[in-house]
């Protein structure tokens, strides 16, 4: 069972990310973000802490994720032919959560902050 704290300790972890209002960049290019919900009937959106929004490769990625299980990953019409994955954070453990920011991270992250990275951690 993953949460808030988890997210922002873990995406934090990367170099050069920062946390802008409801998510988690690098270089200006966004990795994870809250899910704000479009809720038929209301203005605005209504933002679900609990609900992580997160960077895939592509679609058939996030359809994968989906197709294997359904409880922890989803998607709505917002994010339809987008590569995002929404995510039920408590549904997650820690490790799971890991991997899912590392590799949106490494998506929008550039390839030279990557490589660097990837050599710090295979010299400590």
């Amino acid at each position: 069972m993953t949460n808030t704290d988890d997210v922002e300790r873990i995406a934090l972890s990367f170099p050069e990310t920062v946390h802008e209002d409801t998510g988690f960049r690098v270089r200006q290019k966004g990795f994870c973000w809250y899910y704000a919900e479009k809720v038929p009937g209301q203005k605005g959106r209504t933002l679900h802490d609990d609900v992580l929004a997160i960077r895939v490769a592509n679609e058939d990625e996030k359809q994968a994720l989906i197709a294997a299980d359904p409880t922890k990953f989803f998607t709505d019409d917002h994010y339809r032919g987008f590569p995002a994955i929404l995510v039920r954070l408590p549904a997650l453990d820690t490790v799971e959560l890991a991997e899912l920011i590392e590799d949106a991270w490494r998506i929008q992250a550039p390839k030279t902050l990557v490589k660097a990275f990837d050599l710090a951690r295979t010299l400590s």
